[in-house]
């Protein structure tokens, strides 16, 4: 009996770049889909024009304090991270893919999974909590290999 032949979908990504493969089996290679890189995200804080913290004030000695803001590495994050799940969200609804593993930072998934639609989530195969952006492609399909057994 043959069995149908599945498009799995690998998402590596942090808060600054992702990179999206596609495998059309374990024993097949995988291709490079998509590519991105926040390039804002690289930037100092400085370059990206922080503002100054609004100022409080309260009775008694020290009485002025710095109130926090959004940081703005947080933001560029927030909109990359975004644009991403959009992008899956789309292909998902379209059928573009059988399956999905997940590969990001803790963070960085927790903003990836809020944004996810239940078309991208009833998908998953793999999910993982680490920063895999930096390992080379050809041990990044090992890593998946090794833990997932077959896709």
């Amino acid at each position: 009996m043959i069995t149908p032949q599945r498009t799995t979908w690998f998402l590596v990504a942090d808060g600054a770049r992702m990179q999206l493969f596609e495998s059309r089996g374990m024993k097949e290679q995988w291709t490079l889909i998509d590519n991105q890189e926040a390039e804002d995200a690289r930037k100092a804080s400085r370059e990206l024009g922080r503002e100054r913290p609004g100022r409080g004030h309260k009775t008694g000695p020290d009485s002025r304090f710095a109130m926090g803001g959004a940081e703005p590495h947080d933001k560029i994050e927030a909109a990359f991270l975004g644009e991403i799940a959009a992008k899956l969200n789309k292909a998902a609804q379209r059928e573009k893919f059988d399956q999905i593993v997940v590969a990001a930072p803790p963070q960085a998934l927790g903003k990836l999974r809020a944004k996810f639609q239940l078309q991208v989530t009833a998908k998953y195969i793999g999910v993982f909590d680490k920063d895999l952006t930096n390992m080379p492609e050809p041990e990044l399909l090992d890593y998946f290999k090794e833990r997932l057994g077959r896709w």
